[in-house]
């Protein structure tokens, strides 16, 4: 059951990690992309390194369900800033105008969305 858990999660934590590198990505002007993108990895990192000892101290005071309902809290707060806070609607809209924030359209220049049958 752990194992088939783990699979699961693994499963659906890499389509949402390549989501969120590209979303990041697409956000910032070509000029502080690569700084941006650094900035959010390395924090992303820095989780990485303090979720276990976090997890830890929480199992140890509270036992596993409450270390599951912090991590649930945590997740949940992560969410929420990015639904509600930084998400931008990019569909549609080309990089030149995603990165200069100008509403829009589809550009002209940019290939038409085709959809793959």
């Amino acid at each position: 059951m752990i194992i088939a858990a783990g699979l699961l999660f693994s499963l659906l934590l890499v389509p949402g990690t390549a989501a969120g590198y590209t979303y990041t990505a697409e956000i910032f002007p070509t000029h502080a992309r690569a700084s941006a993108m650094s900035i959010g990895d390395g924090l992303g990192h820095l989780g990485g390194v303090l979720a276990p000892t976090v997890a830890l101290a929480a199992l140890a005071a509270w036992g596993g369900h409450g270390a599951f309902w912090l991590l649930a809290v945590f997740a949940f707060i992560a969410f929420a800033v990015i639904t509600v806070g930084a998400l931008r609607e990019t569909t549609g809209r080309s990089l030149v105008q995603v990165a200069t924030d100008e509403p829009g359209t589809i550009d002209s220049a940019s290939p038409a969305r085709t959809s793959a049958a």
